[in-house]
């Protein structure tokens, strides 16, 4: 829900339109609100500015609009119009008006919902206008008639958009963009599915290799469908793009394997999967995730209480789970301070100390820790954690100067999640775009081959064989960042994204969907415990779950 400062594009609500519908704000009148009142095409009907062929029944053959509707007199002088007819009309009893308004704002839904009143009232106006036309015509001299203009625009939707104030938290259908950036949640709708070759839900016709296929589709018996912008991962009916290996539908499964549809996910998530593969197994490992699918084994991963809070027959943005709709790998405050982290100053090494501390400093004489060789006070290190470490240096002065390269390793055992620490792997291009972003570039490399028709033809073929690679480079994976371990300060780096924690909302997610895959990946005791405490942790320091627990 976007707020005042974002531009329309921002919106976006659970019902596949751009904005939130007004209607469900439960009365919000927190200061600051606002009501903006939209028209736009249909999304779920129309693709581009021509008419879907899968929507006919959906539409019941209404899909004519009118700017111009005709009227007259009958030889007798009788006025032959619509509205006439309609206050006529057996239909007309008392809803003669929304009728006629109906029918000349071009049959429109009347709001943002494909209700079943909604689509009555479009079939009911459809059927009211073609009456009128025919008596129209049967009435009137046909000398006197006039055509009706039909007009090109082939449907749309109408509805108010509730724009949020600073301080809104009534809206369920959609989060405040005071709450939640567009940057942030993008590509939260985005959606891809891993099914075996042999699938009928996955390859409509033999499966042949693909230029943009990653290693594992090159190596396995399963492969990767295109992508797909809709809310729910379950709708058997979204269509992808682009169309591989025949399919231009997602067929997503319920998790409960592959004799009834595809494995479906995040590509984003997809990518925190590998990098947990990597880190726990030293390698990508598709097919075990796909073995435990088709026995039904991810249904047992536990689920993060935010999740439990949200889930209902429509998604419950509740306000203070924003971060589990947040992008876990392109993350703007993250690669803010990864970059603030970096040091390029001569001087800098990570054997220097982390605290500004006074080098005159004395060791206290009683200070057992201070007769012990320094490798041996690096053992002792190499074995704690943060806090004791922390609680030592308070403990001993022996501790008090600790090396920067100190944090490194903490950083790897206690944010395993910050895979920029250990990971140069680059980043798939599936999980850097969305369906419609790719199709909207690709549509553009058409348009521009298109206007290469009246080149000459080597000229052409230059040019042709130019776009063809930019195409192509487009779909190569991407560079992540990375923070190379001599050239950090992991100290000033740990430390910032402790202060920083709750408002970098992705890597908040990034840690959720870090320590699920960590299950699926080992399924160990270790890891189903390091899962719960999370878990536990969360709730332990939510208001809603204090309640609960006091009640």
């Amino acid at each position: 829900m976007r707020n005042e400062h974002d531009p329309p594009s921002a919106a976006w609500n659970i019902y596949a339109y751009t904005g939130a519908p007004a209607e469900h704000d439960n009365g919000c009148l927190q200061l600051g609100c606002k009501t903006f009142r939209r028209r736009e095409r249909d999304p779920r009907l129309y693709e581009d500015d021509e008419p879907s062929s899968a929507v006919t029944d959906v539409i019941s053959g209404n899909q004519k609009m009118w700017d111009v509707i005709p009227s007259g007199y009958d030889s007798q002088g009788n006025e032959v119009s619509l509205t006439v007819f309609l206050n006529k009309s057996a239909d007309g009893v008392n809803r003669a008006a929304e009728h006629e308004k109906q029918i000349r704002t071009g049959n429109r839904y009347s709001s943002a919902w494909l209700s079943t009143e909604a689509d009555d009232l479009r079939k009911t106006a459809d059927r009211l206008f073609k009456e009128y036309l025919a008596w129209y015509q049967s009435s009137v001299p046909e000398s006197e008639q006039k055509p009706a203009k039909q007009k090109c625009d082939p449907g749309f939707i109408a509805y108010e958009e509730h724009i949020a104030g600073p301080h809104c938290v009534a809206n369920a259908s959609a989060y405040s963009g005071y709450h939640l950036s567009y940057e942030e949640m993008k590509a939260c709708t985005t959606i891809q599915c891993l099914g075996p070759k042999d699938s009928e839900f996955m390859v409509q016709e033999n499966w042949v290799p693909l230029p943009d296929d990653e290693d594992f589709e090159r190596t396995t018996e399963y492969c990767l469908s295109g992508l797909g912008d809709r809310p729910g991962a379950t709708e058997s009916d979204a269509f992808v793009y682009p169309i591989r290996h025949g399919r231009d539908v997602l067929s997503p499964g319920e998790y409960t394997g592959f004799e009834d549809g595809n494995l479906p996910f995040h590509p984003y998530c997809f990518e925190v999967y590998k990098r947990a593969c990597l880190f726990h197994k030293g390698c990508i490992d598709i097919v075990s995730l796909a073995e435990k699918f088709d026995r039904q084994e991810l249904e047992v991963v536990p689920q993060h209480p935010a999740v439990s809070c949200g889930e209902d027959q429509w998604w419950q943005h509740v306000h203070g789970d924003e971060f589990l709709v947040a992008n876990p790998v392109h993350i703007p405050a993250l690669h803010n301070i990864i970059e603030r982290a970096k040091r390029t100053e001569p001087d800098f090494s990570v054997r220097n100390c982390a605290f500004e501390i006074d080098v005159a400093t004395p060791v206290r004489e009683r200070d057992l820790f201070g007769r012990l060789p320094g490798e041996l006070r690096d053992m002792v290190l190499q074995s704690l954690g943060s806090k004791d470490i922390a609680n030592l240096r308070q403990a001993s002065s022996s501790f008090r100067r600790l090396p920067i390269s100190l944090w490194y390793r903490l950083v790897c055992e206690e944010m395993p999640w910050l895979w920029e620490a250990w990971c140069d792997r680059p980043y798939s291009f599936w999980a850097c775009t969305t369906m419609q972003g790719l199709e909207k570039y690709d549509k553009a490399l058409d348009a521009r081959v298109q206007s290469l028709i009246d080149l000459p033809e080597e000229q052409k073929a230059a040019q042709n064989l130019a776009i063809a690679r930019e195409r192509s480079n487009f779909r190569k994976p991407k560079p992540a960042q990375y923070l190379d371990p001599q050239c950090t300060d992991w100290h000033w780096l740990y430390r910032q994204i402790k202060r920083e924690w709750k408002d970098i909302k992705g890597l908040q997610n990034r840690e959720r969907i870090w320590y699920a895959n960590t299950y699926i990946v080992e399924g160990s005791v270790e890891s189903k415990a390091a899962l719960e405490k999370l878990h536990d942790d969360y709730a332990a320091h939510d208001d809603r779950f204090e309640q609960e627990s006091s009640q």
